[in-house]
Formats: structure tokens, C-alpha cells, sequence
């Protein structure tokens, strides 16, 4: 049964060995509200650690409470369910099966690419506030494109020989390759500029670079 619980009165389990991403948590309560429970046992969070953090930071923050939260003499308030029906073996396993139960899941990203594509037409922050970073970085993502013409170049090198290879080389166009699937697309350097500045241009737009090939395609 839930009730509720002093924020500042809870400890966080200190054999926690979950990372979570206090960030990414922060966003989603302050855009959607808190939404669940911290599951506790004497006063230790056993499962929510991470959302506890989250919480203690924007208490100290001072920002406006949010849905879910409930403020008493200027404390915050949180839900919390009970486990004091188990015992601190019991309890350990449960943190570990609430850690485990959800690494065993798996995604349909097909329907999950559904989704987001339907939250980027009404809001592309909603995607942002639920967790997914959608930039793109396209310094890393030429370097990336410079390795990958390195590793094909040395396949290359080991299937026809370095002299076949170092023929190729010399007359090997300037500028990336960009590599999806089975393409393999040569850029020009200048090629890769307008295409950076396409793609800024989609970013400071939409707020995101999430469709950004659909809109230099067309299709959106």
C-alpha cells in the first residue's frame, strides 16, 4: 500500500550497484511528474535509489514541486510502498530481481520508432524529456565515417594486395564516407558542409536532429 514518506528522512541503499542517469531521470519528473513509488524497508530505499537522488536535487534546487510530490512544513513528501514484510536477505534479492526483471526486457524498435515518430510530429521535447538523446554529432560521426573508410581500405589491402590498394589511394577522392546497410556513400568535403549546415538549420528548427533525413528526403 502506498504512502508517504519525508524525502530528507529516507536513505539510499548504500550497496547499490545500479548507475543510473540522475539527469535523464530529473527531466522526466519535472516534465511528466513523479509517477511512482520508492519501495523502503526500515527507512532504506531498496529499489527507486536513483529517483531519490533526483528528487533531493530538485528539492535543493528549490523548483516548483512536482505532480505526485506533496510539500508539509516545506518538505517535500514522497510516495513510498513499504517492505518491511521482508526480511534483509529478502529484501536484497528483491532490489537485485528489480534491477534484473528489467535488463531482461527486450524493445520492438519498430513499434518504438512508431511512437517517436508520432511525439516528434505533436513535440520533439517530449522524446528529449523521455530519455532519448537525438543529436547528432557530426564531427564524431565523420571521424567515425574516417574510420570506417580505414577499415575497409585495410580489407582492401588484405584481399588485392597493398599495390592495388595504394593505386586506389591515389586517386581516391577528398572528404568521408558514410556507411548504413549495404551503402557506402562518398561525401566531398564541401558535400559534407551543406550537409552540416542542413542539419544545424533541422536542429535549431525542431530542437532535434530526430528526422532530419526525412526532411532532406521529403518525406516530412
Amino acid at each position: 500500500m502506498s504512502q508517504t514518506a519525508r524525502l530528507d528522512s529516507l536513505q539510499t541503499w548504500d550497496r547499490n550497484y545500479r548507475r543510473g542517469d540522475i539527469q535523464a531521470i530529473k527531466r522526466s519528473i519535472v516534465r511528466f511528474g513523479f509517477n511512482g513509488a520508492l519501495r523502503i524497508r526500515a527507512g532504506v530505499v531498496m529499489a527507486g535509489n536513483h529517483s531519490l537522488l533526483a528528487l533531493r536535487e530538485l528539492e535543493a534546487a528549490k523548483v516548483k514541486p512536482p505532480t505526485g510530490i506533496t510539500v508539509e512544513k516545506g518538505k517535500w513528501l514522497v510516495p513510498v510502498i513499504s517492505l518491511d514484510h521482508l526480511s534483509d536477505d529478502e529484501a536484497t534479492a528483491f532490489a537485485i530481481a528489480d534491477n534484473r526483471t528489467s535488463d531482461l526486457g527486450e524493445y520492438d524498435e519498430e513499434s518504438l520508432r512508431v511512437l517517436t515518430d508520432e511525439l516528434l510530429k505533436v513535440d520533439a521535447t517530449l522524446i528529449a524529456d523521455a530519455g532519448y538523446d537525438l543529436t547528432v554529432d557530426f564531427g564524431a560521426m565523420a571521424d567515425q565515417a574516417g574510420e570506417e573508410a580505414e577499415r575497409l581500405r585495410k580489407e582492401a589491402e588484405e584481399e588485392e594486395g597493398s599495390e592495388q590498394i595504394a593505386d586506389k589511394a591515389e586517386s581516391s577522392e577528398p572528404g568521408i564516407l558514410l556507411k548504413w546497410g549495404e551503402w557506402k556513400i562518398h561525401l566531398t568535403d564541401d558535400e559534407a558542409e551543406a550537409l552540416s549546415i542542413r542539419a544545424k538549420e533541422h536542429l535549431e528548427r525542431t530542437g532535434t536532429t530526430f528526422g532530419f533525413v526525412r526532411a532532406i528526403l521529403g518525406l516530412s
